[in-house]
């Protein structure tokens, strides 16, 4: 069995981002950028008013109220002695150096009257301030969020250079495998994987693309395969990883060529696990057990996913640090991953631990790491943990 880290290294030296493609910005939100941004115009674009109020000159006592700007017009030049009333957001016009909020003011007989004297430059956004003209706004690997889709759209940018979110496809084997919507009979199952798999797809920032579920025959198995790879960039099998008679996923991935990178990797849950490559693209052999699947999906898929999608992969995908509320034994020579219900830094582990116990994922908050070479763990034993 190969070690886990070595297996995630493996997993991610045989993928690479996939290539940038230009989208319309209003589809751009939650990629990644290809390449950097420029400005290409100061931002703002000219001094404007961070407040309702007046413009002048800070000298100025008791200015002429002689008109208003609002935001949308021009600003205009500001004689001495005079003001204006502005709106947020309107030019600041030339001459004046500062604005005196609304509410510090008032107008009698034409004339401003200020409750205090203003500071130059106050409540006025200067031109450039954001930005300069040239400046790189944002770096390549920048993942878009509301904020950066705004600093595109006030550069005018109607299109913007990213690396498309890869399309997984996810193929489920097994003759005792039903819709969840079907009825089951005699020895059925209902496949709880591939919508479970979606659901984790799409939070990570991929695309899923359910292709079917195959019989135990291996020529089915086969075609639902090329039908995965001509449709996606991934491929997720769940099932079909271990030893058994009808455990075909390995043999059906061979026949078609794929380059087997390892199979069996020292982790609980998920042993099983199958990693290859086909013309390029990763396949991931997945246990069957959901739990197995989605514990799997996330250690070893998601990383994989974000270098494709143009992000950096963690390199602590277990951040927090937490303590055991109990003892916990478990097989000194695998990596375990325990469901924990998590409490003022409290990690009490769910007992029993069952690869086919769905509940665990609903009542845990928190899924922690236990290492290899050591098989027993006291209570306030410190261990590396993920919230849920």
């Amino acid at each position: 069995m190969l070690p886990p880290d070595e297996a995630l290294r493996a997993v991610l030296g045989s993928v690479r981002p996939l290539p940038p493609r230009e989208v319309p910005l209003t589809r751009a939100g939650g990629l990644v950028l290809a390449d950097a941004v420029r400005a290409a115009a100061d931002m703002p674009a000219f001094d404007n008013s961070a407040m309702d109020g007046w413009a002048l000159r800070a000298a100025d006592v008791r200015p002429r109220v002689t008109g208003a700007v609002m935001a949308g017009e021009p600003g205009g030049t500001l004689p001495p002695g005079t003001t204006v009333r502005l709106m947020t957001g309107a030019p600041v016009p030339a001459g004046a150096d500062c604005v005196v909020p609304k509410e510090q003011g008032r107008e009698e007989g034409g004339v401003l009257v200020l409750d205090e004297a203003p500071e130059p430059g106050q409540h006025v956004r200067r031109r450039g301030e954001d930005a300069r003209a040239g400046e790189v706004i944002l770096e390549a690997g920048r993942a878009l969020g509301p904020f950066e889709v705004a600093m595109l759209a006030a550069q005018g940018l109607a299109a913007v250079p990213v690396v498309p979110a890869p399309r997984v496809a996810v193929v489920t084997s097994g003759d005792e495998l039903r819709s969840p919507w079907e009825t089951l009979g005699p020895g059925q199952v209902r496949d709880c994987s591939t919508p479970a798999l979606a659901e984790a797809l799409r939070g990570w920032g991929a695309v899923p693309v359910p292709v079917g579920a195959a019989r135990d025959e291996q020529g089915e198995l086969e075609r639902l395969l090329k039908t995965a790879f001509a449709a996606a960039d991934a491929v997720l099998v769940t099932g079909g990883v271990s030893v058994g008679d009808r455990d075909l996923t390995r043999p059906a991935l061979q026949a078609l060529g794929a380059r087997e990178v390892f199979w069996r990797t020292a982790v609980k849950p998920g042993k099983p696990l199958l990693f290859a490559v086909w013309d390029g693209k990763p396949v991931w052999g997945l246990p069957g057990n959901p739990v197995s699947t989605l514990v799997t999906a996330e250690v070893f898929v998601r990383p994989a996913l974000d270098v494709m999608g143009g992000r950096r992969a963690s390199r602590r995908p277990f951040p927090e640090r937490g303590a055991l509320g109990a003892p916990f034994q478990k097989s000194e020579g695998l990596r375990q991953f325990v469901f924990c219900r998590a409490a003022g830094g409290v990690l009490e582990p769910i007992v029993p631990q069952n690869s086919g116990r769905l509940s665990m994922g609903t009542r845990a908050q928190a899924l922690a790491v236990l290492p290899e070479g050591r098989a027993a763990f006291e209570t306030g034993d410190e261990v590396e943990f993920r919230w849920l």
